[in-house]
C-alpha cells in the first residue's frame, strides 16, 4: 500500500490554501482507497479538520508537530531544526510528503513533492515584476529543485515560475482545483442575509476575500463611490472579508473617507453555509486582484450563477475562460464603470450567468484528486 503523508502544519482556518490542503485529499482518500493518507499536524490540533474525516479508513491523522514558537520567537530556529527532525523521521516510513504550502516546506527530504500556489510574496508593489532580494527568504528556488514534481494551479503560475525559475521547466504541472459541493445554485433565504442586516431585495456587489493590499479593495470602494447618486441610493456594496485589528479598522476609515458607510456592509466570519446564499443573491462578484494564483470565489460564483468582475491581469482570465467581464484592475475608473455596465445590462449578466455555469464545471475536486493521484504515482515510478 502506498503511504502519502501531507503537511497539515499550517492553515487552520479556512484560507485558499487551507481549503484546497482539507477539500483535495478528501476527495483523493474517497476516489484511491488503496492509497493510505497520514495527515501530520501539530498537537492538539486535529480538532479543527477531524470530523471533516470521520469513517475514512484509509486516513490517519498524526499530532507529532511542535508549534514554530513553541520555544518562543527568540528560539525559533531551533524550532525549525525539531521539525525538521521529525519529518526526516516520517519520510522514511512513508513512500511520498506533499507539502501544499511553500512557507512550510521542509528542506533535505528526497520523497517530497509541492504545491506552489503562486510567487505573489516576491512581487514588488506593482505585482509586474519580482524582487530578487526575497529570493533567500521564500526559497521557492530551493523547493523547486528539492521536489520531485511541482503542482501550481494555473497555466499563469507555471509561465511565472518558468520565467523566473528555469529549473521548473519541465517539472511543473497545472492542476487546476476545484468547487466544494455546497456552491451551487439555489433559492435565496433572504432569513440569512436578514441575520447580516441585508434587506430583502436589494440589489448587491459581493467581495469575498482577505482584507490585503493586492485584493485591491481601497479601489472597489472608491470605483463604488463614483457611480451616480441614483444607483447608490438603490445598490449596496457587501464586503465578506476577515483581517487583523488594524486592517478592520483600516476599511472602516477608507469607508467613512468616502462617505459610503450607508451603503457598505462589512462582514467577517461568514460560514459557507451562509455565503452560498449571498452568492447567489447578488447582482455580481467583484473580484479585481492585482495577482492571484487560481482564484476560488471566482469559480466558486460561477457555480452559484453570479456574474463576476475580474482583474485582466494573473489568473483570473485563464479561470473564467470568457465567462466574467474584465476590467484594468489598475483603473479605478474602468472598474466603476464595469459596476456600471452590471446594473444596466441584463443581457449581460444572464449572458456571464449561462457561461460561468458551463465553464465552472470543469473545476471540481475529484479531477483535481485523480490527477494528483496521477502524478504520486509519476513521482514514485
Amino acid at each position: 500500500m502506498t503511504i502519502v503523508g501531507v503537511d497539515f502544519t499550517h492553515n487552520y482556518n479556512y484560507g485558499g490554501i487551507g481549503t484546497y490542503t482539507r477539500e483535495l485529499v478528501r476527495e483523493m482518500s474517497l476516489l484511491h482507497p488503496e492509497v493510505h493518507f497520514w495527515l501530520v499536524t501539530q498537537f492538539n490540533k486535529s480538532i479543527r479538520f477531524k470530523e471533516l474525516y470521520a469513517g475514512i479508513e484509509n486516513i490517519d491523522i498524526k499530532e507529532m508537530m511542535p508549534s514554530n514558537l513553541f520555544l518562543g520567537k527568540g528560539l525559533k530556529n531551533a524550532a525549525d531544526l525539531v521539525r525538521r527532525c521529525i519529518w526526516q523521521q516520517v519520510s522514511q516510513k512513508i513512500d511520498l510528503i506533499h507539502f501544499t504550502y511553500p512557507d512550510y516546506y521542509v528542506s533535505g527530504l528526497n520523497n517530497s513533492i509541492s504545491t506552489i500556489h503562486d510567487i505573489i510574496p516576491l512581487y514588488i508593489s506593482k505585482y509586474k515584476d519580482i524582487d530578487r532580494q526575497k529570493l533567500g527568504k521564500y526559497r521557492i528556488d530551493k523547493i523547486i529543485r528539492e521536489s520531485r514534481r511541482v503542482i501550481v494551479p494555473s497555466k499563469f503560475v507555471k509561465g511565472e515560475l518558468e520565467k523566473y525559475f528555469p529549473l521548473s521547466i519541465g517539472k511543473t504541472f497545472v492542476i487546476y482545483e476545484g468547487i466544494k459541493d455546497l456552491f451551487k445554485c439555489c433559492s435565496v433565504d433572504y432569513e440569512v442575509l436578514r441575520k447580516y442586516a441585508i434587506p430583502k431585495g436589494m440589489p448587491f456587489y459581493l467581495y469575498v476575500s482577505r482584507l490585503e493590499q493586492r485584493k485591491n479593495l481601497d479601489y472597489i470602494l472608491e470605483a463604488f463611490r463614483m457611480l451616480p447618486n441614483s444607483y447608490r441610493k438603490e445598490v449596496s456594496l457587501v464586503v465578506i472579508g476577515n483581517g487583523n485589528e488594524r486592517l478592520v479598522v483600516a476599511l472602516r476609515n477608507k469607508i467613512l473617507e468616502l462617505g459610503i458607510e450607508r451603503s457598505v456592509y462589512h462582514l467577517q466570519g461568514v460560514p459557507d453555509v451562509d455565503l452560498l446564499h449571498f452568492y447567489n443573491a447578488a447582482t455580481a462578484l467583484v473580484f479585481v486582484s492585482y495577482s492571484e494564483g487560481f482564484g476560488l470565489p471566482l469559480v466558486e460564483a460561477m457555480n452559484c450563477g453570479c456574474p463576476s468582475i475580474i482583474s485582466n491581469v494573473s489568473s483570473l482570465p485563464e479561470v473564467a475562460d470568457g465567462a466574467a467581464l474584465l476590467v484594468d484592475p489598475y483603473n479605478v475608473e474602468q472598474i466603476s464603470h464595469g459596476m456600471e455596465r452590471m446594473i444596466d445590462d441584463s443581457n449581460l449578466r444572464e449572458k456571464l450567468k449561462n457561461k460561468g455555469l458551463m465553464v465552472a464545471k470543469r473545476y471540481t475536486w475529484s479531477k483535481a484528486a485523480s490527477e494528483t493521484i496521477a502524478l504520486y504515482q509519476q513521482a514514485l515510478a
